[in-house]
């Protein structure tokens, strides 16, 4: 099933990892680093969901749909199997979510929250945290799963935490999952990224406008947000710190241990509405969706096939709201899924997330 194939990779991976730093091998390293591609973490079903058991071919053709726990996604939350460095199975972990529900236990709510924070859906996010507190919580504060569950109490907590700071990634995350109710206005403090790394911030209309962090460790700094690689930094002492620009939003740089970077003059930007109401339907799959902004913008359609992690490119710079996917050919998986982006025309505007939909082979 996904949740042991998901534990094993994990589990394997980071041994492999800790060999490579201490420069150390042993018998059961290179079985492991032998066995380790054979593994299947992430399978994708013909709902676009991640298959919870092997022989699954649709969401829930195993199991209960409504099931409190969500063991398949347990590479997402608290794994790093799953991240936004495999976007494909972000999107179809998101699909499962939907499909398994909001509908839970204290705990179970909290394990849901986290797992839409990492896909970095602030929205639906921020319901699951009302939820949590609104519904799941006793006058006392304790988590609401009778008698009482800490589960609950530490799950909110880390995932508001989530929507502020990630960093399973490899990467520092600002902001990954800002819901629309905290846009105007907010800080945070003290907060601590993988590395070592304090990191403060405050934020304005949706934007970042102070940001500092404070290197515990001497590690080198990867981070990312919106059109950061516009930014300037200085170290605490006023000195200029140069950077690496990886993209424009991802920037890396060294550090000294116990130095504080601040940030500033961070570049404004705006994200364009995801494109409305997918669909994909056919034998050569009629892709349609909705204009979701009345911005100028042009249209990128990817498709992912036999449960790989990314997407490949079907059609680029498409102004019309549909496209025919003439090269469409069935697959082993048994489904294509569709992403079309938003890609604006003005460059103070970034691309939108991006609308999924399904198709099974025929």
């Amino acid at each position: 099933c996904a949740f042991d194939q998901q534990m094993i990779w994990e589990n394997g991976m980071q041994d492999i990892k800790c060999a490579e730093i201490l420069g150390y091998t042993d018998e059961t390293i290179e079985k492991i680093k032998e066995q380790i591609d054979h593994y299947h973490p992430v399978e994708i079903g013909r709902s676009g969901q991640i298959k919870e058991y092997r022989e699954e071919v649709h969401y829930s053709d195993i199991g209960e749909p409504n099931h409190r726990h969500i063991s398949q996604l347990i590479g997402l939350m608290p794994g790093t199997v799953i991240t936004k460095n495999t976007p494909a199975w972000i999107d179809a972990a998101k699909r499962t979510l939907d499909l398994r529900t909001d509908q839970s236990t204290g705990w179970a709510l909290a394990h849901r929250l986290n797992a839409w924070a990492r896909t970095g859906d602030g929205n639906r996010s921020h319901k699951l945290l009302h939820n949590l507190i609104a519904n799941r919580t006793f006058p006392n504060l304790w988590d609401a799963h009778p008698p009482f569950q800490i589960d609950g109490n530490f799950g909110g907590t880390s995932g508001m935490t989530e929507m502020l700071l990630q960093s399973h990634a490899g990467y520092i995350d600002i902001l990954p999952s800002l819901p629309d109710e905290w846009k105007k206005g907010g800080s945070f403090t003290g907060l601590v990224a993988r590395g070592n790394f304090c990191v403060d911030a405050k934020w304005k209309n949706d934007q970042v406008y102070e940001m500092s962090i404070t290197s515990r460790a001497g590690e080198i700094v990867k981070l990312h947000y919106s059109k950061i690689s516009g930014a300037k930094i200085t170290d605490a002492n006023g000195n200029k710190v140069d950077f690496t620009v990886i993209s424009n939003d991802m920037i890396s740089f060294e550090t000294e241990i116990g130095m504080r970077y601040d940030f500033y003059e961070i570049p404004t930007t705006f994200k364009i509405p995801t494109p409305l109401n997918a669909a994909a339907v056919g034998h050569f799959p009629h892709i349609s969706w909705n204009a979701a902004s009345d911005e100028s913008v042009t249209y990128s359609v990817y498709k992912n096939t036999n449960s790989q992690i990314d997407y490949e490119v079907v059609a680029e710079k498409i102004r019309a709201t549909e496209f025919i996917d003439f090269a469409h050919e069935n697959t082993a998986g048994g489904y294509t899924m569709y992403k079309i982006v938003a890609v604006p025309d003005d460059e103070k505007f970034s691309n939108s997330d991006g609308a999924v939909c399904v198709v099974e082979n025929r």
